[in-house]
């Protein structure tokens, strides 16, 4: 999936970037039921010149849950280099092949569909064709590859065999560190940023977006997720590096945030998790705004200590002295962690369900290991026109909550996704989308 991201602060930076979003008073209208006759999927639609609202009542298209059926692995403990896997910071298909950019060598490691390591694409360097701080990848219309390189501020493209064809430099404005990058089915590029932000920019008002790129940097207006003016609780932390004071905005965990994401067909998605509700908005100016009933899940006491106890050790990674002093953690999880949009015009909603306890971690956070509490991964798909497809079965390797998450790669009933086994080896799985029969 080429555009799943989480915006909040991330903490290997100590300078946070924002999204402000939330949500925007619904119109009214004349009401009425839809019923597609496919499965299940009852739902009540309400038009009000160009904004409808689809609220899905009950039941869904699929008629049932599909199934994430895994038939290829990539990534091993020990063994050969091409099969040992490091930070991977993105992956990507096409027909035939399957795409890793492990940030940590750094290079693309092309596989076939079975995972046999094919070829290698790139260098360490800061040469043409080479890589210093790759962080995102994409595969064009045209099958060639997209890579771009933060710390170089440029996007390197190459022809599907490896072959360099030319470099194309971010150019000015705020550029967003570790997030992906969209190419949409017109073949357009499109990398985060801020394309206004000058010298004397306010971070605390911070809007970004959706560049459109190209051979001689930004090619156009930033495309801007809805303003909803949400504020969420965060921690300020304060962290000295020598003579260097950073100040970073830390998220509590579980509280609600804004999320949205771009689809690859040029449509916003944005929505507060507070609810479960988002909206779509199509590059014409129409909005359909999506809501469902939902089951809120309790966050457990046990549950929300520990998360308590590790993001305390984590900012005194950065901070020494800092001391919680801030808002609790809240009853319930959020509506939703996570926007997703695939290249086949649908929308994931990645939820939060049940916490799973791992009696073999640790219990001190300091101490390195597995976590002691991981949520169960449930996952709702919709389409472009705000039906509801039905949910995925997911396996609980799919840590779709992790902080450093590297969006799947979705299409049709193709997934690529980065886990990581029981014993912290990192690996690339092909699954393939399973529909109810």
């Amino acid at each position: 999936m080429q555009s799943w991201t989480k915006y909040f602060a991330i903490p290997t930076a100590l300078t946070v970037v924002l999204a402000v979003i939330a949500l925007s008073a619904m119109a009214c209208g004349a009401a009425t039921t839809t019923d597609d006759g496919s499965g299940d999927w009852q739902a009540t639609t309400t038009t009000e010149g160009d904004r409808t609202i689809v609220r899905t009542t009950s039941g869904s298209v699929w008629g049932g849950a599909a199934q994430m059926v895994e038939e290829a692995v990539i990534g091993v403990d020990v063994g050969e280099e091409p099969y040992m896997l490091g930070r991977v910071a993105a992956v990507a298909a096409s027909s035939d092949r399957i795409y890793v950019l492990d940030a940590s060598v750094p290079v693309v490691r092309v596989y076939d569909m079975e995972g046999q390591h094919v070829q290698d694409i790139g260098a360490a360097g800061d040469g043409p064709g080479e890589f210093r701080q790759p962080a995102a990848m994409g595969i064009g219309p045209d099958g060639r590859i997209y890579v771009r390189d933060d710390s170089q501020a440029r996007i390197t493209i190459f022809e599907p065999d490896g072959t360099l064809v030319e470099t194309w430099p971010l150019g000015g404005g705020l550029m967003l560190f570790g997030m992906p990058i969209v190419i949409a089915h017109d073949g357009t590029v499109y990398s985060p940023g801020r394309a206004d932000a000058g010298e004397d920019f306010d971070f605390s008002n911070l809007r970004i977006g959706m560049i459109p790129r190209g051979p001689e940097g930004p090619s156009g207006d930033a495309l801007e997720p809805p303003d909803f003016g949400f504020k969420t609780e965060r921690f300020e932390v304060i962290a000295r590096m020598g003579d260097m004071v950073n100040v970073a905005m830390w998220p509590v965990p579980y509280w609600p945030e804004e999320e949205w994401v771009m689809s690859p067909s040029g449509a916003m998605i944005a929505g507060v998790s507070n609810d479960y509700r988002f909206e779509i908005h199509y590059p014409d100016g129409r909005v359909t705004v999506v809501e469902k009933e939902w089951q809120p899940v309790p966050l457990e006491a046990d549950e929300a200590e520990w998360h308590r106890s590790d993001t305390t050790a984590e900012i005194r990674g950065m901070s020494p002295d800092w001391i919680w002093d801030g808002p609790g953690l809240p009853a319930v999880k959020p509506s939703f962690e996570r926007l997703g949009a695939d290249q086949s015009g649908r929308i994931w909603v990645l939820r939060a369900g049940p916490g799973v306890y791992n009696p073999e971690c640790s219990e001190n956070p300091e101490v390195d290991g597995p976590p002691c509490w991981t949520d169960t991964p449930l996952l709702d798909v919709f389409d472009l026109e705000g039906r509801f497809l039905g949910s995925v079965d997911a396996p609980v390797e799919l840590d779709v909550f992790d902080d450093f998450f590297v969006p799947p790669y979705v299409e049709d009933d193709l997934m690529i996704s980065v886990v990581e086994d029981e014993w912290g080896t990192i690996q690339v799985k092909r699954y393939r989308l399973v529909l109810p029969e």
